[in-house]
C-alpha cells in the first residue's frame, strides 16, 4: 500500500497495457486495526492514544502485509481505462503482472492539484 503527496490532490491512472487480466487493476485499502484509509495524522494518533511517529512507523512497516488490510474498493484493469482517487488514499495494484519492462503492466499517472478552499460543485 502507498499514497501520494500532497494528500488532497487527485491521482489519475490510465491503464495502457492491452490484454491484461482484469484483476491486475487498482485497489484502495483500509488498515484493519485502525480503520485508516489515508496516511496517519497527529489527530489520528491522539484519538488512538498512540505516539504519532510510532503509529506512522507501524503503518509503514505493515504496508506490504495484506493480512493487515481490507480492500474497500477496486477497479479492474482494462486498456485505456481512467481511474481517479484522492492521492492520500492507501492504494496498490490489486495483483501485479509481469516480471520486467518487457512483460509488465504499463500505466500513466497524473496528479491534479485541487484548491479545496475555492472548489465549487456545479449543481446543474
Amino acid at each position: 500500500m502507498h499514497s501520494y503527496e500532497p494528500y488532497n490532490d487527485i491521482t489519475v491512472l490510465i491503464y495502457l497495457t492491452h490484454h491484461l487480466p482484469i484483476d491486475c487493476g487498482t485497489s484502495v485499502w483500509m488498515r484493519k486495526q485502525t480503520a485508516l484509509i489515508n496516511p496517519v495524522t497527529p489527530k489520528d494518533a491522539k484519538k488512538m492514544k498512540m505516539n504519532f511517529l510510532d503509529l506512522e512507523y507501524r503503518l509503514e512497516r505493515e504496508r506490504k502485509n495484506r493480512e493487515k488490510w481490507i480492500e474497500i474498493d477496486g477497479v479492474g484493469n482494462q486498456f485505456n481505462r481512467m481511474v481517479a482517487n484522492p492521492s492520500g488514499a492507501f492504494h496498490s495494484a490489486t495483483r501485479h503482472f509481469g516480471s520486467d519492462m518487457g512483460n509488465g503492466r504499463i500505466y500513466q499517472t497524473f496528479r491534479i492539484g485541487i484548491d479545496w478552499n475555492t472548489f465549487k460543485m456545479n449543481n446543474a
